[in-house]
């Protein structure tokens, strides 16, 4: 990771231009709450990567929110953006090989996480003005829409269930670092893979003319042929008579077009007339007043002691504060480097925390029962989750994954059995989830989480240490310079089981960690995050 200047950051917003009227707003822009992963390089040098997977949220208007605050270079160079939107799976390091997308077969809900979008940006000067991304679609729709024909009424159609037949649900998508304005160089980067065909079932659109369609039942499909003659849509109506309509003709469906299909129901068969027209191109592009970032560190150059703001960015240790700074303040590094090694759950959810871990500036509880109950969770439920959490136990004493600690001890607060008897829940994971409520956290963080027994434990000793105080001597320090009481003296739960009447708790006055009994000792709750 290069080293940035936070002065001058690199900021994404958007609004919409489109080819034609006739794109619904899922072809114009980004669904709300979808994820775009974004990689920027250095101009100068394609192989000097600045950010990697940064994920940013769409917020349906064509604007984004989360992910780690990016930076122009210090040097003055220019840089280059690529995005993405696909469900396949990122690494940090921009993809050199095939990586593998997905379409639902079951599209009823909407196609946009089965969209496949990509944006490329190059030479991109040190500007406060945002910078303009145009996203291409890279798979193909499908857009049906029924009318009733011959022996039928509209009322023969409620209920009707439409679906696209035998199509292979995965692309290989293999994005080169090119001008994406030629068709064929966007086509060549996605092949179909061939595995079972498969139908995928959208949604119903009907009308009474085809002239003056109001809405159309539209899919995503990965770019590949479908021979003459094959069954293509398929149309079950609600007493269980199956029509299908089949193509005359061989038909490559291609990357970035849109196939419109309007299909008469007779009581004999199905017929249609078919188009094939562009699809749109979703731009983001905008200006904005950019706000200076809150701190003075990119997360890269983190240390302990800093100090870590409500917009992902830090202030260095020995820094005096302003009173910007003091109000946007949600806590202290502690501890400097990659859990995720650790911790599989966050690996799979927050894979950009790889930058070390924040304690909370509050104690989220201070007298708090592990549980009211002398239940043995790792052996009488979890064992039965298979890889939800990413974990086999809780038990694990000398591994730091709190997150998933978290999660399978909030899934097992929401079990059935729990949920009928309140008083078997473990009581921290609700604790820490209220403070999490009026303290957000950014979008680039794993948010608030009960800390398992080794995060806990380094909070007292300090990074790198087995023994002693200094940690909390450290994180007592800097919550002094922010004007907030300092740590409990007495002993902290973690997340980490020890049996079914015992869990690990962390005494921050005195040189040791011990199993107490959980539904007896009242012990302080405090949370932390990844980043």
């Amino acid at each position: 990771m290069a080293d940035n200047n936070p002065g001058s950051e690199i900021r994404l917003t958007s609004s919409v231009q489109v080819q034609s009227r006739a794109g619904t707003a899922p072809d114009t822009q980004i669904a709300n709450g979808e994820k775009v992963a974004v990689y920027v390089d250095e101009a100068a040098s394609s192989a000097t990567q600045l950010y990697g997977n940064n994920v940013l949220t769409a917020d349906g208007n064509g604007g984004f929110s989360g992910g780690t605050a990016m930076y122009f270079p210090a040097s003055g160079n220019k840089v280059n953006i690529y995005a993405f939107h696909t469900n396949a799976t990122l690494e940090k390091d921009f993809p050199t090989v095939s990586i593998e997308h997905s379409v639902a077969a079951d599209q009823t809900g909407g196609y946009v996480s089965s969209d496949l979008l990509y944006a490329v940006r190059e030479g991109v000067s040190r500007s406060t003005a945002a910078v303009d991304l145009t996203f291409y679609h890279l798979l193909a729709k499908v857009a049906v829409v029924l009318k009733p024909g011959a022996g039928m009424t509209a009322n023969h159609l409620d209920g009707a269930v439409v679906t696209i037949e035998s199509t292979y649900l995965k692309a290989g998508f293999k994005p080169k670092k090119v001008d994406l304005t030629n068709d064929q160089v966007r086509s060549d980067m996605v092949a179909r893979i061939e595995t079972t065909p498969a139908a995928i079932t959208i949604p119903t659109a009907t009308t009474a003319d085809f002239s003056s369609v109001a809405r159309y039942g539209e899919g995503i499909i990965v770019p590949q042929p479908i021979k003459a003659g094959q069954p293509f849509i398929r149309v079950k109506l609600a007493n269980g008579a199956i029509l299908t309509y089949k193509l005359d003709t061989y038909t490559e469906f291609e990357t970035g077009k849109k196939y419109t299909f309007q299909i008469t129901v007779n009581l004999t068969g199905l017929t249609a007339t078919a188009t094939i027209g562009d699809w749109d191109k979703v731009e983001v592009n905008g200006d904005a007043t950019i706000p200076d970032p809150i701190g003075n560190k990119t997360p890269a150059r983190a240390a302990a002691g800093d100090f870590y703001m409500n917009d992902g960015t830090l202030v260095d240790k020995d820094a005096a504060l302003t009173n910007t700074q003091k109000s946007a303040c949600l806590g202290i590094v502690y501890w400097v480097g990659d859990i995720t090694g650790e911790d599989p759950l966050l690996k799979r959810e927050k894979p950009g925390c790889t930058h070390g871990l924040v304690m909370a500036l509050q104690d989220a509880g201070e007298n708090s029962l592990w549980s009211s109950n002398n239940e043995y969770i790792t052996s009488n439920w979890l064992n039965g989750q298979g890889d939800t959490y990413g974990i086999t136990t809780l038990r694990a004493a000398n591994e730091m994954q709190g997150y998933a600690n978290t999660a399978a001890l909030n899934g097992y607060n929401e079990s059935d059995n729990v949920s009928n008897d309140p008083n078997l829940k473990v009581l921290p994971v609700g604790i820490i989830a209220e403070y999490a409520k009026s303290h957000p956290t950014p979008e680039s963080s794993s948010g608030w989480y009960w800390p398992s027994l080794k995060e806990l434990n380094y909070m007292r000793t300090g990074q790198n240490y087995e023994s002693g105080v200094a940690g909390r001597e450290m994180l007592d320090r800097q919550l002094g310079i922010l004007g907030i009481e300092p740590l409990q003296s007495g002993d902290y739960w973690s997340s980490t089981e020890a049996g079914s009447d015992w869990a690990w708790s962390v005494n921050f006055c005195k040189d040791y960690m011990s199993s107490s009994d959980k539904h007896k000792s009242s012990f302080g709750v405090r949370a932390v995050l990844a980043f």
